[in-house]
């Protein structure tokens, strides 16, 4: 009866053997465990750069001079040399007006400037007799100071004549409809045979020597080209893209769409650029050195509040930053306090 508590202490104590065995065979592996090395990380040297993603408008492009051209004199069209869509060169005769009655004008005009010119002949010639004359006393001094308004007249009348003729001229000059530039026939307005007032539209003509793009633009998003940094211009049926460069926004909004109009200068474009063709304008907006993007793995949370691992440039170490986190977008996390351009993130 004696020997059962022994027997009982004995197995207790088999019992514990083992696990204190345990106990100090793991501390006795804990302390011969090496270190740990130092390991790599992926890291990131951060730049001031836009968080707002790049927008794209859809627009088609135009010419940034388009005149009306137009006889400045009326008349009949009696011929049109150009068809719509043509190429004209700089002084291109490109239609004409029945020039009858200018030149009939014309040449009433010159008619009538050869009589003042016989005139004003005439008149000097007799006051030089009378000069002659007042010097030996034949004629008084008042004859002689008529005969100079009348040489003065003949003169006045002769010069106004001769501006009649450059006049009449011009206006049959003006019955011939030339190019003032280079450019592209984008409408015809008339044909033969057609009377037209003076100013009234004959053809459209818009010059080739620059190209730009019309796009309508939001109300929630004008604001957006005030600080545009960067715009690129692309043509849907080519992968090739130009820059480019706001030149004109519409002052008020479009009472019909709501709408402003944005007028984009494309930057050197080649001679593929085609009137009308359709284009895309893509806008980003400036850069903001007080938000910084991050990729969405850079992203640590240290308990609920967000953080960064930050790597000192002296000793190649981390430091765990916290951040304030600005927003999200498909391209990372917008920082907004935390972190400075410069600084190299942990991805």
């Amino acid at each position: 009866m004696e020997s059962r508590p022994a027997s009982a202490g004995l197995r207790f104590a088999l019992v514990l053997l083992p696990a204190a065995a345990a106990v100090l065979l793991g501390a006795c592996n804990h302390a011969v465990r090496p270190a740990e090395g130092a390991k790599p990380v992926i890291a990131e040297r951060l730049e001031a750069t836009s968080s707002a993603p790049a927008e794209e408008y859809s627009g088609a492009v135009h010419a940034r001079y388009e005149s009306a051209l137009a006889f400045r004199v009326p008349g009949k069209i009696v011929a049109r040399y150009v068809t719509l869509g043509e190429t004209v060169r700089r002084g291109q005769v490109l239609a004409r007006l029945d020039g009858t009655d200018a030149v009939l004008q014309r040449d009433s005009a010159q008619a009538a400037l050869a009589a003042a010119g016989s005139d004003l002949r005439t008149a000097q010639a007799d006051l030089q007799r009378y000069a002659r004359l007042v010097r030996m006393g034949a004629v008084s001094r008042s004859a002689y100071d008529h005969q100079q308004d009348q040489t003065a007249a003949a003169r006045a009348s002769y010069q106004q004549a001769q501006r009649q003729y450059e006049l009449r001229q011009n206006q049959l000059r003006y019955t011939e409809l030339r190019a003032d530039h280079d450019g592209v026939i984008t409408a015809v307005e008339t044909e033969a045979g057609q009377v037209v007032a003076e100013g009234q539209p004959v053809l459209s003509l818009a010059w080739s020597d620059a190209r730009e793009v019309y796009i309508d633009v939001p109300e929630n998003r004008i604001d957006e080209f005030n600080g545009a940094e960067r715009l690129s211009v692309s043509l849907w049926d080519t992968d090739r893209t130009y820059p480019g460069m706001v030149r004109e926004k519409s002052a008020a909004a479009d009472p019909a769409t709501r709408t402003f109009l944005v007028k984009v200068a494309i930057l050197d474009p080649g001679p593929e650029v085609r009137l009308g063709m359709t284009a895309g304008v893509t806008v980003q907006a400036a850069a903001d050195p007080k938000q910084l993007l991050v990729p969405m793995t850079a992203l640590y949370h240290q308990g609920a509040a967000p953080a960064v691992w930050v790597v000192d440039p002296r000793t190649r170490t981390l430091a765990l930053a916290p951040v304030r986190v600005a927003g999200y977008s498909d391209r990372g996390v917008v920082i907004g306090a935390g972190l400075a351009a410069g600084e190299e993130v942990v991805l």
